[in-house]
């Protein structure tokens, strides 16, 4: 075995314990010949070994810059063929080196094979592709990406003698093979792993390892089918004669049964053959290139018998027994070039005969035409009652639909309506006591301070205004007790008004007020329900926005639901965000005209497309199980939309915001349903 370093040559024999070192500075690679031999290049002189023996040619054999020469490749004839990597070749033969002058212009290539008398030069980094010279008759041909290749950056190539096939590996477009009519490719979708390939090899099995992949050749042979002919009329049964016209338009349609080749690699091809030609003729008829297309088109302009040929070629460029049909391609009489000048009776009898047809012509034309009046005056009668049911299905649906809503809403209700009733009787019997005994505490209070001011003269004045000051501040603090115990009852009056579909009492509202109190209740209940829960509110208020004519307990349930929803959004966002996201809540108001807008806007996650049309139906939520109803964005729909009047619309962008705006006129009258 011989092995190779950067510039040492080692022979390892079996009969030898550790590695030999041969020390010669070697050019390149050493090449084995089919002889046995070793050859290669140092700076000594081109080498041999062979049968145990180094030797070196000798002098006067040598070119003049021999030292540069490095074996490359042995040809069919046994030629070993040396090259100096810049543009200068020569071959070694019968003792003597012969200068190849023709292959002065290849100064890059990477690979190169012997095949069919040929030496094929594979070029790297998008060059000319692959250039095939013949030293017999010394001519040059280049193969680029126009005759099949995939790409000009090829990596290496192989010659598979057995089935003449020569594989080229790419950069980044798989292995090419090429058989010498047609091109195949071999890539990641065929179970490449990677579609550069560096090397290639054939393993004793007969196995190709392209790079880390094994492969290896299928030699089942595909089959094809025509499916049908089409030319004046279609032909599926190839047991029939199929005519057609010179001049007129053919086209033939086929597909290949292949199970080992991807549809999109599948080729084709065909070739038509004149049968009134001699069967030498007929045999030299050539195949056409190679295409993907499923089907052949063509004008014939001479009549005759056509044989049309098919094949398909498999990845594995396998061949298919060409499918084959006749055609019989004729020249209708009108293209005939004869004409035939009758008698003067004939002549007679040509004009009656002509009239005759005119009038026939003309009767099945009125004839026609009563038809197609009959079939119109049918078509729009039918159009008529078609028009007429569909009404009546649209009218049915949209009853149907509103039964469907106002059952629903039914629905809703009753469950609202024992959810607040449950909670009034919860709370309104403690909350009653809060109230009573706040209004009690306050009267004690005062009862406390006229008594005070009766006893003032035997109390110090220090202690005096302590208490003062004492009582002073419990009378204000159950002042607001009572103030809020009174804002709590009419939450829950205003729930049960709404459970039982009546609405609250209209009142001039301070909207910017009601808001902002709505925003603080929103943060601070969601920041007692988590203590991780934070978001910045960017607030931006008209000033000068005036009262409002509004019902403050459903509106602000209005506003309580889309801040809860946007802080929520918000907060769900953090989870899923990129490092440095800030949850933000905008809120504003702004005065037009006479109607007021309210905005309401989060940067979570918007609302998918296909759910923007639906999130005002009830019971419609996005929410995890048992972390909403799907109820609050429907309820506030029917406050703002039906009870005052008013619009909501929706911004949003999938993955960047939402943003509620809520349209109010300044005066509204109550929903008289």
């Amino acid at each position: 075995m011989w092995i190779t370093s950067n510039s040492q040559l080692q022979l390892l024999s079996s009969k030898l314990s550790k590695l030999q070192t041969l020390n010669y500075s070697l050019n390149a690679y050493p090449y084995r010949t089919s002889d046995g031999a070793i050859w290669f290049s140092t700076e000594q002189g081109i080498g041999k070994y062979q049968e145990g023996k180094i030797s070196f040619l000798d002098e006067e054999l040598l070119l003049e810059s021999s030292a540069n020469f490095v074996p490359i490749v042995e040809d069919q004839s046994g030629n070993l063929w040396f090259s100096d990597r810049t543009g200068n070749f020569t071959y070694f033969n019968k003792g003597l080196f012969v200068v190849v002058p023709e292959l002065t212009g290849i100064t890059e290539f990477n690979s190169v094979v012997s095949k069919d008398g040929n030496l094929v030069f594979s070029t790297p980094n998008a060059g000319v592709g692959l250039y095939e010279y013949n030293y017999r008759n010394q001519k040059i041909n280049r193969i680029t990406v126009a005759d099949g290749l995939p790409t000009n950056d090829l990596k290496c190539l192989y010659y598979q003698d057995e089935d003449e096939i020569l594989w080229i590996g790419t950069n980044g477009a798989g292995v090419a093979g090429y058989d010498g009519q047609a091109w195949t490719t071999i890539d990641t979708r065929d179970g490449l792993n990677d579609n550069t390939v560096r090397d290639i090899y054939e393993d004793k099995d007969g196995y190709l390892w392209f790079a880390s992949t094994r492969y290896q050749r299928q030699i089942r042979e595909p089959r094809i089918q025509i499916d049908k002919v089409v030319t004046n009329k279609e032909y599926t049964d190839f047991n029939r004669a199929i005519s057609a016209v010179i001049r007129e338009r053919v086209s033939i349609h086929y597909h290949a049964i292949d199970f080992i080749t991807l549809p999109e690699k599948r080729q084709y091809r065909y070739k038509l053959i004149d049968l009134s030609l001699s069967l030498n003729e007929q045999s030299s008829t050539q195949w056409n290139q190679q295409t993907l297309e499923t089907f052949f088109e063509s004008r014939f302009n001479k009549s005759g018998r056509y044989q049309f040929q098919v094949q398909t070629i498999d990845r594995d460029l396998n061949y298919s027994i060409p499918a084959t049909i006749t055609l019989n391609v004729v020249t209708p009489w009108y293209l005939n070039g004869w004409i035939v000048i009758p008698s003067s009776s004939g002549i007679l009898i040509l004009i009656a005969f002509s009239i005759i047809s005119v009038y026939r012509y003309q009767l099945k034309r009125r004839e026609a035409q009563q038809l197609r009046d009959q079939m119109l005056v049918q078509e729009r009668q039918n159009r008529e009652v078609l028009e007429g049911k569909n009404e009546a299905l649209t009218e049915s649906y949209e009853n149907l639909k509103q039964a469907q809503e106002q059952l629903i809403q039914t629905e809703k209700m009753a469950s609202l309506g024992s959810l607040t009733a449950g909670i009034a009787h919860e709370i309104r019997n403690p909350l009653n006591f809060v109230n009573n005994f706040a209004e009690l505490s306050s009267e004690l209070t005062q009862e406390l301070l006229e008594e005070l001011q009766d006893q003032k003269e035997k109390i110090d004045s220090d202690s005096l205004e302590e208490i003062e000051d004492i009582l002073d501040n419990l009378e204000q603090n159950l002042s607001r007790i009572d103030q809020h115990g009174k804002r709590a009852d009419s939450i829950v009056n205003g729930m049960l008004l709404h459970s039982r579909g009546v609405s609250g009492e209209h009142a001039l509202t301070d909207l910017n007020a009601l808001l902002e109190e709505y925003v603080n209740l929103a943060y601070h209940g969601l920041r007692a329900q988590d203590t991780n829960f934070n978001i910045t509110i960017e607030r931006d208020y008209d000033e000068s926005l005036e009262m409002v004519d509004v019902v403050p307990q459903d509106i602000s349930r209005v506003f309580l639901n889309m801040l809860n929803n946007a802080c929520y959004a918000a907060h769900q966002r953090v989870q899923e965000a990129e490092e440095g996201f800030t949850p933000t809540l905008w809120v504003s108001t702004k005065d037009v005209s006479d109607q007021v807008q309210i905005g309401i806007k989060d940067n979570g996650a918007g609302i998918p497309e296909e759910i923007l049309n639906k999130i005002f139906e009830p019971f419609m939520t996005t929410k995890p199980n048992g972390s909403g109803t799907g109820l609050g964005l429907s309820i506030s729909y029917e406050i703002i939309v039906d009870e005052h009047q008013g619009q909501i619309d929706v911004d949003t962008q999938e993955g960047e915001y939402t943003e509620f705006i809520i349209t109010l006129p300044k005066s509204s009258e109550p929903d008289s349903d």
